[in-house]
């Protein structure tokens, strides 16, 4: 099986299916590469292996800019990706979290989109 394309900037990523929305995030931090090879954090990028207060400031600087992608569950060293993390919360649970935590300190509301998705393991035969 082919794996789809997805532009984790542009696409609707409500639509992708949770194993190739994490195939995506997967390729795009590039984990699995040489950690010199590996995505870097920028100023429309920030990797963070939980949510926190920290994952807040980086909504409320990407909001005052030009937007961007926050990925909660990859861990980062040295502002690279390194790898990914499971995030230990019921899905709906941390959806609201996030979401409140937003509107709760971010005034006026930026518009964001919040995208969870499960930790897959590879499967081996």
């Amino acid at each position: 099986m082919t794996p789809i394309e997805v532009d984790l900037y542009k696409d609707d990523l409500a639509a992708v299916a949770d194993r190739d929305l994490y195939s995506a995030v997967e390729a795009f931090a590039r984990t699995a590469s040489p950690p010199t090879d590996r995505t870097q954090e920028g100023y429309l990028l920030d990797f963070k292996s939980a949510w926190s207060d920290s994952a807040l400031r980086t909504v409320a600087a990407l909001a005052n800019t030009f937007g961007g992608l926050l990925l909660v569950g990859i861990s980062e060293n040295g502002g690279r990706a390194d790898q990914p993390v499971d995030v230990a919360s019921p899905r709906q649970e941390l959806k609201t979290t996030i979401a409140s935590a937003i509107a709760s300190n971010i005034s006026p509301s930026p518009p964001y989109e919040i995208r969870d998705v499960l930790l897959y393991q590879p499967i081996l035969h």
